[in-house]
C-alpha cells in the first residue's frame, strides 16, 4: 500500500507595529481562514530596525516567508527613507518581505470602501483619517483591542 503525501504547511509570519495592524491581519487570517502566524503576539509600538531585527530572528526559527509591515509617514516624518530603503536592501533575503503603507496601514482599511483602485496622494495619516471616518465614524488609530 502507497503512502499518502501531505502537503507541509507553510510558517508565515506578519510583523506589524501595533495593534492595528495585529487587528486587521488577525482578522483576514480568522475570516480567510489563513494559516498564518501573527508575530509579535504583544504589539507594542517599534521602528522598522526593531522589526527587521525581529525578521531576522523568525527566519532563524524557520518561518518560510515574514512580512513586515510598516507605516512609511513615520518614516518620513522622522527623516530616515533613505535608511530605510538601506536596509531594506540589505536584508538581502527572498523570504523577508518590506511592506510599507503608504501613508499608513488606515490606507489598507479605505481601500474596502473604494469601488476601485485609489490614486490619491494622502501627505500623511491624519489627512487620510478625515477620508476613511465618513465610513467608519468611530474609528481611533490608537484603539487597543483586548
Amino acid at each position: 500500500m502507497a503512502r499518502v503525501k501531505r502537503a507541509l504547511k507553510k510558517a508565515i509570519a506578519v510583523i506589524g507595529e501595533g495593534y492595528t495592524e495585529r487587528d486587521y491581519f488577525n482578522y483576514i487570517r480568522v475570516t480567510r481562514q489563513f494559516k498564518f502566524s501573527f508575530k509579535p503576539e504583544l504589539c507594542k509600538p517599534s521602528n522598522y530596525k526593531e522589526i527587521f531585527n525581529k525578521a531576522k530572528q523568525l527566519k532563524q526559527e524557520d518561518y518560510d516567508l515574514i512580512f513586515c509591515v510598516l507605516d512609511i509617514d513615520t518614516i518620513i516624518r522622522e527623516n530616515h527613507l533613505a535608511d530605510f530603503a538601506k536596509r531594506c536592501k540589505q536584508l538581502g533575503s527572498k523570504n523577508i518581505i518590506p511592506i510599507a503603507s503608504n501613508p499608513c496601514i488606515e490606507f489598507w482599511f479605505l481601500l474596502h470602501f473604494q469601488k476601485h483602485t485609489s490614486f490619491k496622494f494622502y501627505e500623511d495619516c491624519n489627512q487620510l483619517m478625515e477620508q476613511l471616518q465618513k465610513y467608519i465614524p468611530n474609528y481611533n488609530k490608537n484603539h487597543k483591542s483586548q
